[in-house]
């Protein structure tokens, strides 16, 4: 095995090494940044805070809470599962 020839493509290796680890974290932000300028992170601002006024994620606990409740009781059975 020659070292030289293997010692000549070192730099190149390594940029690919680079460029192989950082590629996605670049492609994410660059998506992230973009999300931004389009109106999409803004868009879905305005829907959190819409929902957030409008007291979805109550509504969503206080009927999860109840149909656990009901579960745990066994309230939830048709006539015909009992036995």
């Amino acid at each position: 095995m020659e070292l030289g020839h293997e010692l000549d493509h070192s730099g190149e290796y390594v940029t690919n090494a680079i460029a192989k680890t950082f590629s996605p974290l670049q492609h994410l932000t660059q998506k992230y940044i973009d999300s931004w300028k389009d109106g999409s992170q803004q868009a879905f601002f305005t829907k959190f805070w819409s929902s957030m006024q409008k007291g979805d994620a109550f509504y969503l606990v206080k009927d999860s809470t109840k149909r656990l409740i009901e579960n745990a009781l066994g309230h939830d059975k048709k006539p015909s599962d009992k036995k």
